[in-house]
């Protein structure tokens, strides 16, 4: 719901205490891409739904691809 007062008082978010950033050690996922390249998959998460699921952080590699064409994506 929208806060439609012009002088809204100051309110505390949610969130872990304490001061700095919170870590989170994510565990990836294999997610195949193409007919393949399967690649470590990171983010979209479960375990954090605020990031959008249009955001991805994937890990490839190492891989040796002397007798393959490597990533097709």
């Amino acid at each position: 719901m929208s806060n439609l007062d012009t002088r809204p008082a100051p309110t505390t978010c949610g969130g872990q205490p304490g001061p700095g950033p919170v870590r989170d050690l994510l565990t990836a996922r294999l997610v195949p891409l193409g007919e393949s390249t399967v690649v470590r998959r990171l983010l979209p998460n479960l375990g954090r739904r605020m990031v959008g699921a249009w955001a991805f952080v994937d890990h490839y590699g190492p891989d040796d691809i002397a007798d393959e064409p490597g990533m097709q994506v």
